[in-house]
């Protein structure tokens, strides 16, 4: 009796130790979009990636922490390390991005915003689309290494979601980013998400039990108005801020 219960102990033991995102490194920006990424009712075309091949890939997270079952990574390290025991710490050596790196330094609540001058290590999907109502809707869990040690410094790693296309209240988006702290006007970086603001919206997890980031947002929705049938265009970037070591990423939800 006493041999079948310590088996039964060692069955949990190994099933927990296993449970952890996976991460496969292998699928094309062009697969990722047209068959993870995008829902019924959009049209998508001129699909390109920007970054190192690593920085993007599929990600199923039903086993882990994430809080989205499955979806497209990105990262400005090498994906593959996302999942334990990997270390998100890798220098790709790829250049930055300015969209990024306008986000990074609006950030008001961050006092060293005026001292980052540079991105490094982007990842950049783009892509047009056609959608056939009114309405889309993403939803995202955005990631870092960075977290806490960074937070409030020049290292203030970004992610934005910019769109441009026709507003239905009039006029155009803009390269505008969409990627804001809910209810805020503030962009998604390490220094606007943290235990000292907006803490409702961050998960710490230093062990990494079950995903390598040392910290993360709950998944965050992005919803806003489109004019059906007109074409808009989709920019997804993260990169590293001021230097290229401490991967930050974003996981977007399969299907949004």
């Amino acid at each position: 009796m006493k041999k079948i219960s310590l088996l039964f102990i060692a069955l949990i033991f190994s099933t927990i130790s296993v449970a952890q995102i996976i991460i496969d490194d292998t699928p094309t920006p062009i697969d990722l979009v047209t068959n993870t990424l995008i829902g019924q009712g959009l049209v998508t075309s001129n699909i390109t990636f920007v970054g190192d091949p690593s920085q993007i890939g599929f990600f199923n997270g039903i086993a882990s922490n994430i809080g989205l079952d499955s979806g497209v990574v990105m990262s400005s390290g090498n994906v593959s390390s996302i999942a334990p025991p990997g270390v998100p710490n890798t220098t790709i050596g790829g250049a930055g991005d300015p969209d990024v790196l306008a986000t990074a330094q609006s950030v008001t609540s961050n006092p060293s915003s005026g001292d980052i001058t540079s991105t490094n290590d982007a990842a950049i999907l783009e892509f047009d689309f056609v959608p056939n109502g009114d309405v889309v809707i993403f939803r995202f869990v955005f990631a870092s290494e960075e977290y806490l040690g960074f937070v409030n410094t020049q290292f203030n790693d970004a992610f934005g979601f910019y769109i441009s296309g026709p507003d239905p209240a009039g006029g155009n988006y803009n390269v505008e980013n969409l990627a804001l702290v809910p209810g805020t006007t503030e962009p998604i970086t390490i220094s606007t998400i943290h235990p000292g603001l907006n803490s409702q919206y961050y998960i710490d997890d230093p062990a990494g039990a079950t995903q390598s980031f040392n910290g993360f947002t709950v998944p965050i929705e992005i919803k806003f108005n489109v004019i059906c049938d007109s074409t808009y265009h989709f920019k997804f970037a993260v990169a590293d801020c001021q230097d290229g070591i401490l991967d930050t990423g974003v996981l977007l939800e399969g299907g949004s």
